[in-house]
């Protein structure tokens, strides 16, 4: 069993809409979603979300279908999770990709190392992709969970009557599936573990500009940056001269530390492009 699954929520809460794609890869599912209206991330930009895949199904969204393809031994463990892996950590990798069922097929395509690949223009809704992966032949077995379904008859027209016609419409024969099995009973496949960089050398004290004080609660290496470099995309650098001292990493920056700044003015240029390249990536920079 691969332990690789695409994962549909079917339509939205009020039974509208086209739903939402993501991938089940052992115990997580891997969801490409919108960034909240400001937030960080509405900084940043959409990105993928990690969640348990229990709690994804039976917490997060009890109110609809949550429709699962599992995926053939085509699609690879390690070249889709090196995938996941790579484009968490790089935002310019799926960028410009598109909507979540785009970033599933994306990643899907990935997991088979080109040998499948969505045929262009037309993986922009759940349905279109879902229709995709059962004609390339990579499905081995259907089914879906819906934690909070109608134990009787619904109100025409209401949330669950306007689901349960998109179910026998667009995917009749498609058997319900116990709580306790499926992609609900898989164990975790973590993703691959990126070989640590090797220890830069150390930096003369010469090279350095006077301590920042962090003196009171909130402080943002990227306001840091802001205010020694006249830029938000340099906060990479203050992290990474300032690890030890950043133990949970760069989003939690404690009191009472004083930061090491670096002359901009002694940066290599390799290092200011790696900053420019991941200075979005708060939330996954290590």
């Amino acid at each position: 069993m691969s332990k690789i699954a695409a994962i549909y929520m079917l339509t939205n809460a009020s039974g509208r809409g086209p739903g939402h794609s993501a991938i089940a890869f052992g115990a997580k599912v891997y969801s490409f979603e919108p960034a909240a209206p400001g937030s960080m991330d509405d900084l940043f930009g959409d990105s993928w979300k990690i969640f348990d895949t229990r709690k994804y199904v039976l917490e997060i969204n009890p109110s609809r279908p949550a429709l699962v393809q599992e995926l053939s031994g085509a699609v690879g463990l390690r070249p889709l999770g090196a995938y996941l892996m790579k484009s968490i950590q790089d935002s310019q990798l799926y960028a410009r990709r598109g909507v979540c069922s785009d970033q599933a097929a994306a990643a899907i395509s990935a997991g088979t190392e080109g040998a499948w690949a969505p045929r262009k223009g037309l993986v922009t809704t759940p349905k279109a992709l879902y229709d995709q992966l059962i004609w390339a032949g990579l499905v081995t077995r259907t089914y879906y969970y819906w934690p909070l379904a109608p134990k009787a008859a619904p109100a025409p027209d209401s949330a669950d009557a306007r689901i349960l016609n998109r179910l026998r419409l667009e995917h009749a024969g498609v058997p319900q599936a116990p709580m306790n099995t499926g992609i609900l009973s898989w164990g975790n496949a973590p993703l691959p573990t990126p070989t640590p960089a090797p220890a830069p050398p150390a930096t003369p004290a010469n090279d350095y500009q006077a301590d920042y004080p962090v003196n009171k609660a909130g402080i943002m290496l990227s306001n840091v940056s802001n205010e020694r470099y006249q830029t938000f995309e340099y906060w990479p650098l203050i992290y990474d001269d300032n690890r030890a001292l950043l133990p949970n990493g760069p989003n939690k920056v404690p009191l009472n530390i004083k930061l090491k700044i670096r002359k901009p003015e002694k940066f290599t240029a390799a290092e200011l492009a790696h900053a420019r390249k991941h200075w979005k990536n708060w939330q996954t920079y290590r």
